[in-house]
């Protein structure tokens, strides 16, 4: 009997084929090759890619980071031994210290093909295999939790091959574009899309396509699936070229909708009605009120959102102004008002967003005065009322309530504010039929109101009420922080956006006739043309037009542009209306009845009476409580810039004396004390503006509005305040928050210059830990001696406690462990002896650093927990905050990122209410790490991004300047 050699059979043996595109595959013979470890089929990955042998070590250390070397080397060979059993001999080879896939040994992998073929010269066959290969990103959805050096490998190894694919397509679209084959370029270019949507080049390359292959109404949907990409993931609008090219794309339809040009009508040949028509008095009541035209799906799309929600929603109206935002948001409320919903409403203003939370004081402070809601309050506990009572003074002598000076202030007291403000509206608008809070013009507001906001709705459950928002586009001051909220309420599932469009010339038609009635068609079609060039579509200006018909019943003409139409209005009749209107123009947009009568100078009738009749001519509308506002911001302005300079002084000072005589000595006075000041500046008497400046920002600073404490504080300043050092120190303080250190620097080194010898010791502190952050650590050692020689004999044990417990946190910074710990057990010492909150968490909190870096993880934990306690027994929520993080990172490290993230979550919260903008930056890196040690990219990559855009605002001198700034971890 003849026997065949072993050896025989294996040479006969179907070669083997590894797919490391999109799922991690193994076969022979078309089969699957089943392997019972995963880190055999990793071993494979890299061998078959690194073209060569691979030292046994280097592959150990790549495979088990974690283990110590001889269970390492121990595991490496099991490893080893599996693979190799599974792809049979003669693939692999194995020497002492070095191991290879065998060249010739028949292993065939699609990355290596894939990249022969897009190397070689741009042959349409060759290119079009290489992208069949690519079946998915690189082994996607595989990974190796316990070794970060592998994910690091496999990451750069996907992103090399993703740019090698793109190229690919762009050579594959170009070639077939060039010979006109556009659906096989339109194919490809769709891939290109599909790897990486937020790129607007694939999206510019597929519209342009798909125009050249004339299927125009595609290429017009596909730059609107470029703005909801770009719209959703990253919160911003396409480039100007994308627009443009889509503009282009839209204008050059096979079929002319224009009339030729020689049969056009001039613009001055539109012959205006000259029959009288005069506007009907029903029309006139109804113009505040004009009928809603051609927002019909909005609306009903609204509605349905409203009725279907089963938790609070937040639905934002964007749009021009003029576009009918307000108009369409008044029928919302309408419809909520009728239903038996609460509805609470308030409007941003122009000049008005340094007022710190204006219009959540305006729409709850309006709820608090009907009757038939106060009975809600007993639902509440007294310190939910005290705390509310910050911003709403009026609550303070509700009988339950206690005053806000009993409450204890501590850097938690922001988190008690917002939740006590979240309570109250859920009580008053909340319930089986969930209320409405109304912001119009939120454009104009201050970040303190969009931080409110944004809380309120990231904590909507069901019952909650529902938050309605209008907002101009491109005129918002804080446009990304309004996109950022409006983006996220989306994600949520809790968002509803919608972007308000123009009106269609017929739908301006559809509006003229509603409300002239009486008129004939002939007249009314010769209006709709000339009404909608006037107003190009906006029914403000449109309404405006119609409104102006009543003055020319005779014969008239429409006035050329708004401002001319403006000045017709503006003819008041009567001295008295005249002169009321000209004070309320000085006071600003929004004003009420007891100012404007103090300003003006006029008698309680007198004032009644002339409102009545600029309420009769349209020129202002009355709201609740005698408030009162211009029916347009543009008649403000008019009647302002034709009053002489010197009565324009003369009303600033009346309207500064008038502000801080209605709130003299209580809590109102210094919410207003912003607007006082500003007017006071206006009069020419800056002594009074600066206190009034100073008193703004303490306020607003009380309240964690971080941007309008700055501005108050430095309008206080250029005023000529007489304390500048402590100004300066404050806008130090804010500055550092924001993560402007060179401002910061600057600021707390002018205070230096003025301050007492007392207080030179905390700047010089200050400027320490400025340094600190940004990693020049001489400078930062050299402030913290400066500040102890300053201090002398007279530092508190707690100051010193927080000085040596920053001085040990540069020294570990910079590697002189030694130093550090002698400085953290300094800190210690003191911090055993303090008084005030806080010292002891920051010297407890240090010294778990510090044994962490020792390898002493259990000992750090001990230290965190003890640090944590003490922060929450003083409610020290910068400490907290430290901690938190600082456990997370512990958690990491003994490989348990599911632990860590609620922890690292946690921190991160109260980083964003503390407003450290350079620490949140780093909690979102270490959340970064965090999700993607836990197998979470998709959010990994979120906080990544986040992440970048804060490290990268901060690090405006320069990153190869302050690298430092990027390396921050724990504190």
């Amino acid at each position: 009997m003849h026997y065949e050699p072993k050896y025989v059979t294996i040479c006969r043996m179907e070669p083997l084929r590894l797919y490391l595109f999109g799922s991690l595959n193994l076969e022979r013979n078309g089969q699957p090759v089943e392997m019972d470890t995963r880190k055999a089929l990793a071993l494979l990955a890299v061998l078959a890619l690194a073209g060569g042998d691979q030292q046994r070590d280097a592959l150990t250390a790549l495979l088990y980071p974690e283990a110590d070397p001889t269970n390492a080397r121990a595991a490496f060979r099991r490893t080893l031994s599996t693979l190799n059993g599974a792809t049979g001999e003669g693939v692999l080879s194995i020497r002492r210290e070095a191991v290879g896939v065998v060249k010739g040994s028949g292993l065939w992998v699609d990355v290596l093909e894939f990249r022969r073929l897009v190397q070689e010269p741009a042959h349409l066959e060759n290119l079009d295999r290489a992208a069949s290969l690519y079946r998915g990103d690189f082994m996607a959805g595989f990974n190796l939790r316990d070794s970060p050096a592998f994910d690091e490998w496999q990451y750069q190894q996907a992103e090399e091959l993703r740019q090698l694919m793109i190229g690919c397509l762009d050579r594959l679209s170009a070639l077939t574009a060039a010979v006109k084959n556009y659906p096989h370029a339109i194919e490809y270019a769709t891939r290109r899309i599909g790897l990486d949507p937020l790129l607007e080049e694939s999206h510019r390359q597929l519209m342009t396509l798909y125009a050249r292959a004339g299927q125009r109404s595609a290429a017009l949907r596909q730059y609107r699936e470029c703005v909801r990409i770009l719209e959703q993931e990253l919160g911003v609008s396409p480039l100007e070229e994308t627009t443009r090219l889509y503009q282009e794309i839209l204008s050059s339809s096979p079929v002319s909708t224009h009339m030729p040009q020689d049969q056009a009508p001039k613009s001055n040949e539109i012959e205006l009605p000259r029959t009288t028509m005069p506007v009907p008095m029903e029309v006139k009541s109804t113009l505040s009120a004009w009928p809603l035209v051609g927002r019909d799906k909005e609306l009903v799309k609204l509605l349905d959102a409203l009725h279907s929600a089963t938790a609070g929603l937040f639905i934002s109206l964007e749009g021009e102004a003029g576009v009918g935002k307000t108009r369409l948001a008044a029928e919302i409320v309408a419809a909520a008002r009728a239903e038996g919903r609460v509805v609470a409403q308030a409007c941003c203003y122009e000049g008005e967003s340094g007022l710190a939370y204006a219009p959540i004081m305006a729409s709850l402070g309006a709820l608090l005065s009907q009757p038939a809601l106060v009975g809600r309050l007993e639902q509440l506990p007294p310190t939910v009322l005290a705390e509310a009572g910050r911003l709403l003074p009026g609550l303070v002598a509700y009988p339950r309530a206690v005053s806000p000076e009993a409450l204890p202030e501590s850097p938690a007291a922001q988190a008690r504010f917002y939740e006590a403000l979240r309570q109250l509206a859920d009580c008053l608008l909340g319930g089986a039929q969930p209320g409405l809070l109304l912001i119009d013009d939120l454009h104009w507001a201050d970040l303190a109101t969009l931080d409110l906001l944004a809380y309120l709705a990231r904590r909507s459950q069901p019952g909650s009420f529902h938050i309605l928002v209008t907002w101009r586009s491109h005129e918002a001051l804080h446009q990304e922080r309004l996109r950022q909220l409006q983006a996220e309420q989306q994600r949520a599932g809790r968002g509803l956006y919608l972007a308000l469009r123009r009106l269609t010339e017929p739908e301006i038609g559809a509006l003229a006739r509603l409300l002239l009635p009486g008129a004939s068609e002939t007249d009314l079609s010769k209006l709709e043309t000339r009404l909608y060039q006037e107003s190009e579509g906006l029914p403000f200006i449109a309404l405006e037009y119609l409104r102006s018909l009543d003055a020319h019943a005779a014969g008239w003409e429409l006035p050329k542009g708004v401002r001319d139409l403006l000045h017709q209005r503006l003819q008041i009749p009567g001295e008295l209306s005249r002169q009321l209107l000209t004070a309320a123009a000085v006071i600003g947009r929004s004003f009420d009845f007891a100012t404007l009568q103090a300003v003006s100078g006029r008698s309680e009738l007198e004032t009644i009476a002339g409102l009545e009749e600029l309420d009769r001519l349209g020129l202002i509308r009355e709201g609740r409580e005698r408030d009162y506002d211009f029916t347009h911001e543009k008649l403000r302005q008019v009647t302002y810039e034709e009053t002489s300079l010197a009565r324009r002084r003369l009303l600033h000072l009346r309207t500064g004396e008038a502000l801080a005589a209605a709130g003299h000595g209580s809590r109102e006075a210094v919410a207003w004390a912003g607007l006082a000041a500003g007017h006071f500046l206006q009069a020419g008497q800056p002594g009074r503006a600066a206190e009034l400046y100073r008193l703004a920002g303490d306020q607003a600073r009380r309240l964690y509005a971080n941007d309008e404490a700055l501005s108050a504080y430095q309008a206080a300043l250029a005023a000529g305040h007489p304390d500048p050092a402590e100004l300066h120190e404050a806008i130090g303080d804010l500055y550092t928050l924001l993560g402007n250190y060179r401002e910061a620097i600057a600021s707390y080194q002018a205070a230096a210059a003025f301050c007492t010898p007392a207080c030179l010791s905390s700047l010089m502190h200050k400027l320490g830990e400025i340094y600190q952050r940004r990693g020049e650590w001489d400078a930062a050692e050299g402030h913290y001696q400066a500040a102890l020689d300053a201090a002398g004999e007279n530092g508190s044990p707690a100051w010193l406690a927080h000085l040596y417990a920053d001085w040990s946190l540069t020294a570990y910074r910079r590697s002189q462990l030694e130093l550090a710990r002698r400085l953290s057990d300094q800190s210690l010492q003191h911090a055993r002896h303090a008084a005030g909150p806080g010292a002891l968490a920051q010297a407890l909190n240090i010294q778990g650093i510090l044994s962490r870096a020792g390898g002493a993880l259990d000992e750090a934990s001990r230290y965190f927990q003890s640090s944590l306690e003490d922060a929450n027994r003083t409610n020290d929520l910068r400490m907290r905050c430290a901690v938190l993080n600082n456990l997370a990172r512990l958690l990491q490290e003994r490989g348990r990122p599911a632990e860590a993230i609620p922890l690292a979550r946690e921190a991160l919260d109260l980083c964003i209410r503390i407003g450290d903008r350079h620490r949140q930056a780093a909690i979102q890196n270490n959340l970064a790490d965090l999700y993607h040690q836990a197998g979470q990219d998709a959010q990994s990559l979120i906080e990544l991004k986040q992440a970048v855009a804060l490290f990268a605002e901060i690090t405006q001198e320069g990153l190869q300047d302050y690298p430092e700034i990027w390396k921050m971890t724990e504190w």
